[in-house]
């Protein structure tokens, strides 16, 4: 199920981000994608408004700008959903989303 119109690169095509601290809002427009998990629950709302989970499993992390974060998943990167910041360092924080690099 497609929930977002983003144009997402490749993942071979990905730069790796410098460090791998935690996204935060001073980092605004961070051109870099994180490779990352989800581990435990992330919930995002669908396009028709529905509260639904990212599947377990690898994704990418971009940050969009100073105040959301694009989580992309599946084989292709064909799903994805836009999180506020501060719900992506929640989920960080609890360990749902682990960022790899």
């Amino acid at each position: 199920m497609k929930t977002d119109a983003h144009s997402h690169k490749d993942e071979s095509a990905v730069h790796a981000a410098q460090d791998d601290a935690p996204l935060n809002a001073a980092s605004a427009f961070d051109c870099h994608s994180h490779g990352a998990r989800i581990t435990g629950p992330v919930a995002y709302a669908s396009a028709a408004g529905q509260k639904l989970h990212i599947p377990l499993g690898p994704c990418l992390v971009e940050q969009l700008d100073p105040h959301s974060v694009a989580i992309v998943w599946g084989p292709q990167g064909q799903n994805s959903a836009d999180l506020p910041v501060a719900e992506v360092q929640a989920a960080q924080e609890t360990g749902s989303l682990v960022l790899l690099d």
